[in-house]
């Protein structure tokens, strides 16, 4: 497979089969019926569902981009683009399949190869959960919970939050959502993204799953899930996916919660009205007491807005949202940075950083980065500029305007403003 052929499959729409019914809850339940943790169906994802695999590549680049310092900027922010180009291959049915080469890939490495896409797939998948619990339109940002891990607390894109864990191990990612034209109003879920490369195997992540989405408390409550596993098989690409929506009646009671009383009950979430983001106090590790849900919410937006700013190559910026604790941590140094380009298409203004990859078929210019108008907005605005920037980004469906290939480009944006560019030359 050459350059071009790789990306005419990825920019291509490809069936994936998804399973999420009654019958694998009640074979994940009976795993786990001992440690009273339900899991539900999620009827939105059984069936198929029609995937880009430019769009997974583009949530798993984004997802995983914290992990990294920037002494290997070149090697890792292109990483999972490049390792899975070509990995895919159409198959019957308009299915998505893996490659001649992808089939090679055997042993320890094709469940690596699954746990990595399976991050991919998960965060896609759990945007459109997202959505369809606000009953609207949303931009849903995903937040990495295992960025820097440290006793009693979460870390997630810089925001180090004191909570009550229960289980050994937590969840892997913070969705954090807002419906169209319900600025301001925040709801907070967890993910736990899982990948194998044998079928019978992802009942097995899912009971596991099951335990880590009900191990965290925040504020007496615990956020509801969505727990996928994604199978690499042989021969196809499938994923199972079910839902942790806990008993709000069983709720510990909490003076420092801020819900509103309009919340549905599976759904956990934060009206910040007027209150600034900047004037919430950020969430200190080494501060004792209690941590509200309005300081929760407020400094992991920072969180991922300064990843996306990373994300770009913008250190500004960067320095403008990160927490102290995700400044401590990462250290960006500005000198370290590839130069950061403009790529407009059909209205559309991509900013970020760009590398040029020789390959079989040719030369491969990559952009990662975000929107220009979110980019300008976490250069020079305030939380109102970022969130409205981040809200016309879903309004204008900008996710869906690439569905169709006019042109050798391959342009994938998702609605929290990050986007990627695939240009040959």
């Amino acid at each position: 497979m050459n350059l071009q052929q790789a990306l005419d499959i990825v920019s291509t729409p490809l069936r994936v089969r998804g399973f999420s019914d009654d019958d694998l809850a009640a074979r994940v339940g009976k795993v786990t019926s001992g440690d009273g943790v339900r899991l539900s169906a999620v009827p939105e994802l059984h069936g198929y569902q029609t995937v880009r695999p430019v769009d997974v590549l583009l949530r798993l680049a984004s997802a995983t981009r914290p992990q990294y310092q920037v002494d290997l900027y070149d090697v890792h922010a292109h990483w999972g683009l490049l390792r899975y180009l070509g990995l895919f291959a159409v198959g019957s049915g308009r299915s998505l399949v893996l490659s001649a080469a992808g089939r090679r890939i055997v042993g320890n490495q094709r469940r690596v190869t699954s746990e990595e896409l399976g991050i991919g797939f998960a965060v896609y998948l759990a945007e459109a959960w997202t959505q369809n619990r606000r009953l609207g339109t949303s931009t849903v940002r995903t937040v990495d919970i295992d960025v820097a891990l440290a006793s009693g607390s979460i870390s997630t894109g810089g925001l180090r939050l004191l909570v009550e864990q229960t289980g050994v191990k937590r969840p892997d990612y913070l969705l954090i959502s807002e419906s169209l034209g319900r600025r301001g109003r925040f709801s907070v879920a967890l993910l736990e993204c899982k990948g194998t490369k044998t079928r019978p195997y992802a009942i097995h992540q899912l009971a596991q799953a099951a335990i880590q989405l009900g191990s965290m408390v925040v504020d007496g409550r615990c956020p509801s899930g969505l727990a996928v596993s994604t199978v690499v098989a042989q021969d196809s690409i499938s994923y199972y996916a079910l839902q942790h929506r806990p008993d709000r009646a069983a709720k510990r009671p909490t003076a420092d919660a801020n819900l509103p009383s309009s919340a549905e009950d599976d759904e956990l979430e934060i009206d910040l009205g007027d209150v600034s983001i900047d004037d919430l106090p950020e969430v200190d590790l080494e501060r004792a007491g209690p941590v509200d849900l309005r300081r929760f919410t407020a400094t992991a937006l920072r969180g991922s807005w300064a990843t996306l700013a990373d994300l770009a190559g913008n250190d500004q910026a960067f320095h403008r949202w990160a927490p102290t604790v995700m400044r401590d941590r990462l250290g960006r140094i500005t000198a370290d940075r590839p130069q950061r380009v403009r790529y407009s298409v059909d209205g559309i203004d991509i900013v970020g950083v760009r590398n040029a990859i020789s390959l079989p078929g040719g030369q491969l210019d990559a952009v990662l980065g975000v929107e220009a108008n979110l980019d300008q907005a976490l250069t020079t605005g305030n939380p109102t500029d970022v969130l409205d920037a981040q809200q016309e980004i879903v309004r204008r469906e900008l996710r869906y305007q690439q569905w169709e290939r006019r042109r050798p480009s391959v342009i994938s944006i998702a609605d929290d403003g990050s986007a990627l560019v695939l240009n040959p030359r």
